[in-house]
């Protein structure tokens, strides 16, 4: 599954989690987008996550996390998990660049 299948399906089962309709978005996004989102037809910019996120109350990283571990079929956290182990190395990496100047 591609990583704009894999957002559409979590998006849709957030949704219907939540109770909301696709035309529940207000001005985060219509009913249309939703829908083209939902099928996998549309990849949305991090500014239309951010909003979607909002109007379902959950943050926008665990729509983008949840889709990626969807996307390589992994346990469900998986590329949070790394996603924070690679942050703390990135992190301590640069700290440590700092130091030495």
């Amino acid at each position: 599954m591609d990583i704009d299948e894999a957002f559409g399906l979590v998006l849709r089962e957030i949704r219907e989690f939540r109770g909301l309709k696709q035309d529940s978005f207000g001005s985060a996004a219509s009913r249309n987008y939703i829908g083209r989102l939902e099928k996998g037809e549309h990849s949305p910019t991090l500014e239309r996550v951010e909003k979607i996120a909002d109007a379902l109350g959950v943050d926008p990283v665990l729509l983008i996390l949840w889709s990626y571990d969807r996307a390589g079929d992994k346990a469900l956290g998986t590329s949070g998990e790394k996603g924070n182990d690679a942050l703390k190395k990135l992190m301590a990496a640069m700290l440590d660049l700092g130091e030495k100047r």
